[in-house]
């Protein structure tokens, strides 16, 4: 992916290192994750799937947020380390229906104005205005994720 795609599509691309080995974080994605039907548990962090050099996450909440990431982490063991890259991105629902709202808006806005001017500047806000949001809840869940992984996985961002 380019950069202008990475600005418009809500993305992340993080990379921990830990001094884990590949067994000890599975070991530790395990015991914080129940499967996709799962019952909601107080001490369960995440829901999903976890082997032994890869996992497919989401974070496990008790609220409806259409905007959580998908969490999808490789592991590649080194020497005296593990280096995990975790990629952090919409689910398809949620990247389908920003798609279209976006169509929509912007098709509804040219065909009611015809073009952006300074009396109708602002009503072009509400093209950008699913837009925004998404990318406000997604980076916001993100970062909360983030810092999760970080501290479960005892590890540093690299």
């Amino acid at each position: 992916m380019n950069q202008f795609t990475l600005i418009l599509i809500p993305f992340e691309k993080i990379t921990y290192e830990t001094s884990l080995n590949a067994l000890e974080i599975k070991q530790r994605l395990d015991e914080n994750t129940i499967s996709h039907f799962g019952k909601k548990n107080e001490i369960i962090e995440f829901k999903g799937k976890v082997g032994l050099k890869s996992f497919k996450l989401t974070k496990d909440i008790s609220y409806m947020n259409s905007f959580k990431p998908v969490i999808i982490g490789k592991i590649i063991e080194k020497e005296n380390t593990a280096i995990i890259r975790v990629w952090q991105r919409l689910s398809i629902i949620s990247f389908i229906f920003l798609l279209i709202w976006t169509i929509v808006a912007i098709i509804a806005f040219f065909s009611i104005f015809q073009e952006v001017t300074s009396e109708n500047w602002y009503n072009f806000l509400f093209v950008f205005f699913g837009y925004f949001i998404t990318i406000i809840g997604f980076k916001t869940e993100s970062i909360q994720i983030r810092i999760q992984l970080q501290k479960l996985l005892n590890a540093k961002l690299v």
